[in-house]
């Protein structure tokens, strides 16, 4: 996108405004809904290019600020104004953007979708038809609430579970590198093989041994069940979530979340009044690449051929296909959907609860092995060696 400066007569008099489009054309699309153009040039490319676009937090609080100055019937110009004026970076950027593009006649939701780097399409969509409804600030207030909510599960979702996993693979650090190289390298040194037969921990390592390597079992399967949703998933989305599929209680862990995003973002969109089948093109563009996004792409098909969208998201529970496909009118089929992702949301929530303690539980138990391995391992034999001396 590029900034234009357009020459526009209005009635008799010459006026400049400064437009943000992606051609000339557009510019002067724009431009026509003041008047009649004269010229439009184009001035400078934006530093977008360089800038990074708002990340959750700085668009909630986008939000959230535009739609009490809204609902405090503060006109949109206005509001963009005083925002551009009051913060500093991304904030203010995109305050002033919008403020031109609405400033030259672009609608307000329009010139959100414009923006695709600072607005994901769902939060425009949505904001864009909730304006269309006549209500700019509910539109703006479900959309924060929609960022807001996407925000808390992203945090909590690494909450508990990384700390715990980090605590395991510490413990398995501790156990493998005591067992096979301080025991041995312990028992190697010249002072204890000077003691002789004094010092015997033979049957520490037999045990070492044992348990180093139910140690690195476990965690050859607990990093190819990371490696499965962090380096497969990325590489081959739908092979991947065939498989992570087929696990009980992983399955919740890794596609619960994405499941849950996508109906509640869903909900607020036919809430809003989006169309069920714009509904499903923009949670398709917007869904993770793997079975949820594969879900959305056979049910937009399944709408555009007349038949049951419900129906053709075959990886969706029976009673939640039964419950969408039973929903009658818009406002049905909107509570179904939040009905549906509460109910991803929950078994994610439980998922964690079950799993979090669990993890934990081993992590210390492992860490207590691997603190009585070093012991028997290193100080055991040196507390021999010493009483042989004596």
């Amino acid at each position: 996108m590029a900034e234009f400066l357009a020459k526009v007569k209005v009635g008799s008099k010459l006026q400049e405004l400064s437009l943000m489009a992606d051609s000339a054309k557009e510019a002067h699309s724009l431009a026509m809904k003041q008047g009649r153009v004269v010229s439009v040039k184009r001035t400078a490319r934006i530093s977008g290019l360089f800038s990074r676009g708002l990340n959750p937090a700085e668009r909630i609080i986008f939000l959230r600020r535009l739609s009490t100055m809204v609902r405090s019937r503060v006109g949109m110009g206005e509001s963009l104004k005083i925002m551009r004026d009051a913060f500093k970076g991304p904030v203010s950027r995109v305050s002033n953007e919008l403020f031109r593009q609405v400033e030259a006649g672009l609608d307000f939701g329009d010139a959100l979708m414009s923006m695709q780097k600072d607005f994901p399409k769902t939060t425009a969509a949505l904001i864009r038809s909730g304006i269309r409804g006549g209500d700019i600030y509910t539109a703006l207030e479900d959309a924060a609430r929609f960022e807001s909510e996407m925000d808390r599960i992203r945090r909590e979702s690494s909450r508990g579970i990384w700390s715990a996993i980090g605590s395991f693979l510490l413990a398995a650090a501790v156990i493998i590198a005591t067992s096979f190289y301080l025991g041995p390298y312990v028992m190697e040194s010249d002072l204890i093989k000077a003691a002789g037969d004094s010092v015997n921990v033979d049957w520490v390592f037999t045990a070492a041994d044992i348990v180093a390597y139910l140690m690195l079992a476990v965690t050859i399967a607990f990093s190819s069940l990371l490696g499965l949703a962090y380096v497969v998933k990325p590489l081959f989305p739908n092979f991947a979530d065939r498989l992570i599929l087929k696990i009980p209680v992983y399955r919740d862990l890794v596609l619960a979340q994405n499941h849950y995003t996508v109906f509640y973002g869903m909900a607020l969109l036919v809430k809003s009044g989006v169309r069920m089948e714009d509904t499903l093109r923009l949670s398709h563009e917007t869904a993770p690449p793997g079975e949820v996004a594969a879900d959305l792409r056979r049910a937009l098909d399944a709408v555009r051929n007349g038949n049951s969208w419900s129906k053709a998201m075959k990886n969706l529970h029976p009673t939640d296909r039964a419950a969408l496909g039973t929903s009658q009118d818009r406002e049905q089929v909107s509570e179904s959907l939040d009905a549906v992702a509460q109910q991803y949301k929950e078994s994610y929530a439980y998922r964690v609860q079950q799993v979090v303690p669990i993890l934990q539980l081993t992590s210390a138990l492992f860490m207590s092995i691997g603190g009585a391995l070093i012991f028997a391992m290193v100080i055991l034999p040196m507390l021999q060696m010493t009483k042989g001396i004596l």
